[in-house]
C-alpha cells in the first residue's frame, strides 16, 4: 500500500517575539582573542641618496604596522630602504626594498620600482604582506590560512 505525503499547512498567524536586540559589542571593546595586533611597528628608515619627508616617513611606519602587525608576534626586525636608479629610457626611478627577519625562518625581501615614492612603497608593502603571510602558512604560524 502507497502512502501519500503530503506537505505541512502553513501557518497564517504570526508570533511576535518578545525577544529584545542587544546591540553588537564595538571592536574596541573585543578582546584580541591572543593575537598581538600593532599599528606602530619599529621601522628602520634607509635612504642614503633620496631625502625622506616627514610625512612620508609617517606614512611607511603608519602603513608597515597595518600590513605587519598582525603578525608582530612572529617577526623580527623590519627595514624599508630607498634607492635612486634609472630605467632604460634614462627617467628617474625609486626602488624600494622591504626587508623583515622572521626569528628561525630568514628573511623575507621585497623590491618594487616606481618613478614615485610613495607608489613604490605602495606596491612593495602590498608585495611584502602576501609573501609574509605566505612564509608563516607555511609553517603553521598564522591564524587562518590564505584566502584562494
Amino acid at each position: 500500500m502507497a502512502t501519500k505525503k503530503t506537505a505541512p499547512k502553513k501557518s497564517t498567524k504570526t508570533q511576535a517575539t518578545s525577544k529584545a536586540t542587544i546591540p553588537p559589542a564595538p571592536k574596541s571593546a573585543m578582546p584580541a582573542l591572543g593575537r598581538v595586533v600593532r599599528t606602530a611597528f619599529p621601522v628602520a628608515l634607509r635612504s642614503p641618496d633620496i631625502t625622506i619627508e616627514p610625512a612620508l616617513e609617517a606614512y611607511v611606519q603608519q602603513r608597515i604596522g597595518s600590513k605587519l602587525g598582525k603578525f608582530a608576534q612572529h617577526l623580527g626586525r623590519v627595514s624599508v630602504r630607498f634607492e635612486k636608479a634609472s630605467s632604460l629610457k634614462g627617467a628617474p626611478t625609486v626602488i624600494c626594498k622591504i626587508k623583515t627577519v622572521v626569528p628561525h625562518l630568514g628573511s623575507v625581501v621585497v623590491e618594487a620600482h616606481d618613478a614615485d615614492k610613495r607608489a613604490a612603497f605602495d606596491e612593495a608593502a602590498d608585495a611584502h604582506e602576501r609573501a609574509v603571510r605566505r612564509l608563516l602558512d607555511k609553517q603553521g604560524r598564522t591564524d587562518k590560512p590564505t584566502r584562494r
